[in-house]
């Protein structure tokens, strides 16, 4: 799987977004992006969930369910991606430049397969 994978437009419903998730088999992660790339957000099954039992419509943008202050790694600390998801207690961080735009994926080590 390839980072470009978890890339999802702020424009896509969250109808839109669940169906991704379940489609990918695995159902970790969704990158909300702009079109240049810029991280908007991250949304997680269970950022869904929440936001359905809030009393969200799955009509709405995505972005309307994304957790717009998510973890992330600057690209130069990509070495440190292992130690950090652990920390965290997370599966999946973007990685960053220095304008913000998603450049990859690190993954935890106990997942099948690599992202990149």
């Amino acid at each position: 799987m390839k980072f470009t994978d978890f890339l999802v437009s702020p424009d896509e419903s969250v109808m839109q977004a669940m169906r991704r998730l379940d489609k990918d088999g695995r159902g970790l992660i969704l990158f909300v992006a702009d079109t240049d790339g810029k991280l908007l957000g991250v949304v997680t099954n269970g950022d869904i969930r929440r936001y359905i039992l809030a009393g969200g419509s799955l009509e709405n943008p995505v972005l309307s369910a994304a957790n717009t202050h998510p973890y992330t790694l600057h690209e130069s600390r990509r070495w440190e991606a292992q130690e950090f998801l652990h920390k965290h207690g997370i599966d999946v961080v973007p990685l960053l430049d220095d304008n913000g735009v998603v450049v990859d994926a690190a993954v935890a080590e106990h997942l099948d397969g690599e992202v990149c």
